[in-house]
């Protein structure tokens, strides 16, 4: 499998490489587990009375069932954060109730189903390694990761580099001194 994208750092000798993947068989509403809203297969009707579609391809629909997502949504007790709450009740001039506040995140669950249908992100997963001298130090992956968060997880992956290597520069020049001999 090609890589969608290589990131490639050396720190204090060491390389790093950061490698991107596109997981193009993980669907979210299959991924998403609590927190999310309730999707239909790909039919070939229209929207029901409760429903929102979501994409149409070769004739076929996929729906958001804002009905079954917003009873879902007081059942789970889904919410906002801090930031988001305080961004609502700006935009309403008020307090939300707790109607509105599932209505809000509901849109959002929408908006993000329907961008993912319309391609405007994808799940990605990485392989992340450093090494050094052909010896590999550090080795992990990991997968599910929304495209758009890509920028985040690099810059949290460069700081683990760095605090790895760090650590690892420390741990020689222990070793070294310890080789010392004082007369």
């Amino acid at each position: 499998m090609k890589p969608i994208k290589k990131l490639k750092l050396i720190i204090e000798d060491f390389k790093v490489k950061i490698k991107w993947y596109g997981d193009y068989e993980m669907t979210p509403w299959e991924d998403a587990g609590d927190n999310h809203g309730v999707i239909t297969p790909w039919v070939s009707r229209g929207p029901k009375l409760y429903e929102k579609t979501l994409a149409k391809s070769a004739g076929k629909y996929r729906h958001y069932d804002v009905r079954a997502s917003l009873e879902k949504a007081k059942t789970e007790s889904w919410g906002l954060s801090e930031i988001a709450l305080n961004e609502l009740k700006e935009s309403l001039g008020h307090d939300p109730s707790e109607q509105e506040i599932c209505m809000h995140v509901i849109k959002k669950d929408f908006q993000f189903f329907q961008d993912f249908l319309l391609e405007r992100w994808h799940y990605t997963w990485y392989e992340f390694s450093i090494k050094k001298d052909g010896k590999t130090y550090e080795k992990s992956s990991l997968h599910g990761i929304e495209s758009t968060e890509i920028p985040w997880y690099e810059s949290d992956l460069i700081d683990q580099a760095r605090h790895f290597i760090g650590k690892e520069l420390i741990n020689v020049n222990d070793a070294a001194c310890r080789d010392i001999e004082t007369v």
